[in-house]
């Protein structure tokens, strides 16, 4: 699953280019739950979404420190970074392209 803040259609596009689509069962955006990341209500909605109990059971990839990384963080989630540069950041993974993806999942 992949989770935005941006529209669904943009995240499909992104990951059809990374030749990751095969990957993701489901793009999840936040106005399908009516919350946006960092906001509790956003991770909530994943786990009812993917009727999922634990939030350690998911994995969320985000660029964003402060939206994507942190969200997840204070909601129990691991997360991944997705960054060019490597930076200090609370995240359970770092990388620098969706495709380095294959070696996490």
């Amino acid at each position: 699953m992949v989770a935005t803040n941006g529209p669904s259609l943009v995240a499909s596009e992104r990951l059809k280019k990374a030749d990751l689509i095969g990957f993701i069962d489901l793009i999840f955006a936040a106005d399908e739950v009516g919350y946006m990341k960092p906001q509790p209500g956003f991770f909530k909605g994943l786990l009812e979404k993917n009727e999922i109990s634990e939030a350690s059971k998911m994995l969320l990839v985000g660029d964003s420190i402060d939206s994507d990384i942190m969200g997840a963080a204070n909601f129990g989630m691991d997360s991944c970074l997705l960054s060019k540069d490597e930076v200090k950041s609370p995240a359970t993974y770092q990388i620098k392209a969706l495709i380095e993806l294959k070696n996490i999942l």
